[in-house]
């Protein structure tokens, strides 16, 4: 846990104050409730948990925008509370050969989740300029819903075989 958490306490806690956390969540899933938005999903205590490994922020330069016309990937999910879909777009913003993808419903690990992208990095290797992202446009996020299922102990093991890693 301390390596991940070695580049987000110095290449990102010290530029992004907690306060955002809400905003940004608002900016994009607007109608999802407060509650759900106030904690990132993957980084509920990352501000807390910086703050006890106590490592120095990065030079400023980290942050500064890269400007490439090498043929560039760039893939987000759309529940990804660590790379949104808007660091995406900023990102491909500058690389003058990027092709800029967002799987809806895939979380951080967009790769483990989801064959479309798997098959559109396997296009981009074979023609980075021009990779194949049709599969992109028939995907659609699971609905969202407050309500509990539960989930029969017997089928536990079996649902969870496609996300072992």
């Amino acid at each position: 846990m301390a390596w991940p958490l070695a580049s987000s306490d110095s290449e990102w806690v010290p530029f992004e104050p907690e306060s955002q956390i809400l905003t940004q969540g608002l900016l994009a899933f607007p109608t999802y409730p407060d509650s759900v938005l106030s904690q990132a999903p993957q980084l509920a205590f990352m501000t807390q948990d910086c703050a006890i490994w106590n490592v120095p922020a990065a030079s400023p330069s980290v942050r500064q925008v890269t400007i490439s016309p090498v043929p560039t990937l760039v893939i987000t999910g759309s529940f990804d509370g660590r790379t949104s879909p808007q660091w995406g777009l900023y990102a491909a913003s500058t690389l003058q050969n990027s092709t800029n993808i967002v799987i809806p419903g895939a979380g951080h690990w967009v790769t483990a989740q989801s064959t479309c992208a798997q098959d559109v990095i396997a296009s981009f290797l074979s023609n980075p300029l021009v990779p194949d992202t049709s599969c992109v446009s028939e995907l659609t996020p699971p609905p969202f819903s407050s309500s509990f299922t539960m989930v029969p102990p017997d089928t536990l093991d079996e649902d969870l075989t496609d996300f072992a890693i």
